[in-house]
């Protein structure tokens, strides 16, 4: 039973972790040296990286003891207020830590600059034609148009034009690509956009968690409390909103409003979620077939077939209006073939340096070679998952439930073999469905384990290129891709191969994904 005493003592001691992790890497210090990774930030000492990964490792017990605590329908009262409240507190320390995990949010807050102080389109011009513009020594992808779609931009805009309302006159001064030495005002003005992309990235994650608490409980009232948790205290989620003020998030709310009305039978309203969804990020279109496959078994094929044109009819011009102020759809085969070069951390990645070193081909070849492999090579893997789905005999309230597992199992096996380029908060695109099969033990550990290793992985990957600066980037490569899924599949296989007693007793019979 989780009582209150308990809920304050997992809850300080998560906090203090978190503080920890704000001591090792102030937001401060961090601002001052442009494109700044945390193992830089602490000099590549090797014992910084152990009270790191020590951190991480400590959360995602604390996650978990939380989690089992929780499961037992008999616990504490309001163990949903506990657990808000528990993520405010986790999200609000994680703000003083600088955002070294990524440097997305430079990227986007430049981005977002791009659109209310030049009025240029992030999706037609690149950071570098701008390139004396505050903050640019910040960004990352200069020479690249952005890889998001319209309702990004859009939502980025908005939270840029909020920041520039909260500066003060001598901020609003900052007109040059200017260092914080020249110009202390560049720092707190910086400050201020990473904050505001950081508290949008934090709504994003509260109002996924109202809908995952809205869609388990449409299942099973008492799954709910134990849905949010597993969500919000998910030490990933944290690190990639609140630090990492990742974009995610706003896809994540679209995809799991999709999933919301699906539950009700609002069957058009699903389809466009998700293809709005798709707008943030297109890989949310990884979902699509898994949906229509549900559709079919659940309404029959014409109807399907009905539903899914209709939503396609509307969403098509809808979204030539999101697209026509950025560019039009005449900006989506640059984004499409910049997205194809870029392979990391992935199978991808390995199969591109076998290919240019160890076959002696050209980068493009290789890279076009990696661009279709790996796409095909998740489609041939995703069939036979497809097909079991349809042949299975959805029905009652395993319906959807049936649809969140197939589009769990869709989203892990995109990351492993589909996705050339992966990198750790991908992961909260499975954990949110995870979270709402909460009953689903070896499911709830797996993806707790998977996070913490990616987690993990990353932080080590980092600070090995410090340490072994000539250390091939194709064993680097290799290390991040095994850290990070091995762990979770041996959690997996040995949940599924023997009987667990001390399991706890959720209130809904444990089965596989």
């Amino acid at each position: 039973m989780m009582t209150g005493r308990v809920w304050i003592v997992l809850t300080a001691l998560s906090a203090l972790l978190y503080t920890g992790l704000a001591a090792l890497y102030p937001l401060v210090a961090g601002l001052t040296r442009p494109r700044l990774m945390w193992p830089q930030q602490a000099d590549g000492v090797p014992l910084a990286a152990l009270v790191h990964i020590g951190i991480y490792l400590a959360l995602t017990a604390l996650y978990v003891i939380a989690i089992k605590r929780t499961a037992n329908p008999a616990g504490c009262h309001n163990p949903a207020t506990f657990t808000v409240a528990g993520w405010l507190l986790f999200s609000f320390i994680a703000l003083f830590v600088f955002p070294g995990e990524s440097a997305d949010v430079f990227d986007y807050l430049f981005r977002g600059r791009m659109m209310t102080e030049y009025s240029l389109s992030p999706l037609a011009v690149t950071p570098f034609e701008i390139k004396d513009s505050p903050f640019h020594r910040y960004v990352s992808w200069t020479q690249w148009v952005d890889a998001y779609g319209p309702l990004w931009e859009y939502a980025s805009a908005g939270v840029s034009a909020l920041v520039k309302g909260f500066a003060t006159p001598g901020e609003l001064l900052v007109r040059t690509n200017q260092i914080c030495d020249v110009q202390p005002a560049v720092c707190t003005l910086l400050a201020k956009y990473v904050t505001g992309y950081r508290l949008f990235a934090i709504a994003c994650t509260g109002v996924c968690g109202g809908l995952i608490w809205a869609i388990a409980r449409h299942q099973s009232s008492h799954l709910a409390p134990l849905a949010l948790l597993i969500w919000l205290w998910n030490p990933l989620v944290v690190i990639s909103t609140a630090v990492g003020a990742h974009n995610d998030g706003l896809m994540l709310v679209f995809m799991l409003l999709a999933i919301w009305l699906l539950g009700r039978e609002r069957w058009l309203l699903g389809l466009l979620a998700l293809l709005a969804a798709a707008h943030v990020k297109i890989t949310a279109l990884v979902m699509l077939p898994v949906l229509c496959v549900w559709l079919w078994r659940r309404i029959g094929l014409v109807q399907a077939a009905g539903w899914t044109a209709l939503s396609l009819a509307i969403a098509a011009p809808l979204s030539l209006a999101l697209y026509a102020p950025l560019g039009g759809w005449a900006t989506l085969p640059r984004n499409l073939y910049e997205r194809t070069l870029l392979s990391t951390n992935s199978l991808g990645e390995l199969l591109y340096l076998a290919l240019r070193d160890g076959a002696d081909l050209s980068r493009r070849i290789a890279q076009q070679i990696v661009a279709r492999a790996i796409p095909l090579l998740f489609v041939l893997a995703a069939a036979p998952l497809l097909w079991r789905f349809w042949r299975k005999d959805p029905g009652g309230l395993e319906d959807l439930r049936g649809l969140i597992g197939a589009s769990l199992a869709i989203s892990l096996l995109y990351l492993l073999v589909g996705s050339f380029w992966f990198q750790p908060w991908y992961l909260m695109w499975p954990l949110a469905l995870a979270a709402l099969l909460p009953d689903r033990w070896r499911v709830t550990v797996s993806m707790a384990v998977l996070s913490a290793s990616a987690l993990c992985a990353a932080v080590l990957a980092g600070y090995l290129r410090i340490w072994v600066p000539d250390f091939p980037t194709a064993w680097i490569s290799a290390c991040f891709v095994a850290l990070t899924w091995l762990p979770a599949l041996a959690a997996y296989i040995t949940h599924s191969v023997r009987a667990r007693p001390s399991a706890p007793t959720l209130g809904a019979p444990t089965s596989a994904l």
